[in-house]
């Protein structure tokens, strides 16, 4: 597989991932878990049982999706790593052609 097709195919895998993070409103790197950390302490002492429940809410919603982008990130990673096996692999070639002149 050359660079430029496997620098596709990872593009390919990457791109429905963009999407979920996008649906899942994890933009910046805010996980849903985060984002309910951040309503809670700035709702400390004044924690509506509504705005608690939407959070929740949020958050279970937001769990198939992440389990989702899991796996676009591991076969992301895997594409990544047959890219760079076989990139050493070329330049492994091109090494020892050039050691045979």
């Amino acid at each position: 597989m050359s660079v430029a097709a496997a620098r596709s195919r990872a593009k390919r895998a990457l791109a429905p991932l963009a999407i979920l993070l996008c649906l899942a409103g994890c933009s910046q790197g805010t996980t849903p878990q985060e984002r309910i950390r951040q309503a809670r302490a700035a709702h400390e002492n004044q924690i509506d049982p509504q705005i608690e429940a939407d959070w929740q809410n949020v958050a279970n919603a937001a769990r198939p999706v992440m389990i989702m982008a899991d796996k676009y990130w591991a076969e992301a990673n895997r594409v990544a790593a047959e890219a760079r096996a076989e990139d050493e692999r070329e330049a492994a070639e091109e090494t020892n052609r050039g050691a045979g002149k």
